[in-house]
């Protein structure tokens, strides 16, 4: 068998005949580089949805709202359920940047639709290959090994769907997950800037009350030193 691969990567063809050497017997179907292909670009998406997973986790964890129904106190001494100013203050140097969040969650999310978008294309890729495989084995009845390579193919087909609508439907949780995140670092920005003009507003009303006391001890004690001035020209 011969194939001609174009605009692959190195690390695409160097994937490409590890497999067809693993799969020798079946090297010589014409679906199985096409097979091989599409199963590491899912592959691909799994690790980078595992990526996004841990993204999100960061985030929960800085706000305090990973999980914390459970009352952990693990990750309460962790303060993974810290409320307040506590969410806001960095702990440690590892801790996530709270202004950074709303925009790694952004990035999250916008990468979970692209996914989503990829994996209904390698999803209809593979409908395509599997009516492929169901004419080959049409047309070439005469012989056992197309036979027993159409159940093959159609297996490795299956898996890949298989495979593919699990990302996808991760990458859906992921991104109502990231909805979610989204919306309570929003409501505790809100609560942070409430907390910090109301701080605002206490120091300048203690500032307004130091005025006015010192503007009272003035006023009172003005008239008895103009007298000794005066007292002290005669």
């Amino acid at each position: 068998m011969h194939v001609v691969a174009h605009m692959l990567h190195k690390t695409d063809i160097k994937h490409l005949l590890l497999r067809l050497q693993t799969l020798k017997a079946l090297a010589w179907h014409p679906l199985l580089v096409p097979l091989i292909l599409m199963e590491q670009r899912i592959e691909g998406t799994a690790e980078k949805l595992t990526l996004m997973r841990d993204s999100l986790y960061s985030v929960e964890k800085r706000t305090g709202t990973h999980k914390n129904y459970r009352n952990d106190k693990y990750h309460e001494e962790l303060n993974h359920y810290a409320y307040g100013d506590k969410v806001w203050e960095r702990h440690h140097e590892q801790d996530v940047d709270f202004e950074a969040a709303p925009g790694k969650i952004t990035s999250v999310a916008a990468e979970c639709a692209m996914t989503e978008a990829k994996c209904q294309v390698n999803e209809s890729l593979l409908d395509w290959l599997q009516g492929l495989n169901d004419s080959l084995g049409e047309l070439n009845t005469d012989g056992s090994p197309w036979e027993r390579a159409k159940s093959s193919i159609g297996m490795k087909i299956s898996a890949s769907k298989t495979w593919s609508a699990n990302n996808r439907t991760r990458s859906i949780y992921f991104a109502k997950r990231a909805e979610a995140q989204m919306q309570a670092c929003l409501n505790l920005m809100a609560q942070r800037d409430s907390a910090l003009n109301l701080k605002k507003t206490e120091a300048a009303l203690r500032d307004s009350s130091d005025m006015r006391a010192i503007a009272w001890v003035t006023l009172a004690f003005l008239p008895a030193t103009f007298v000794a001035y005066l007292l002290l020209q005669l």
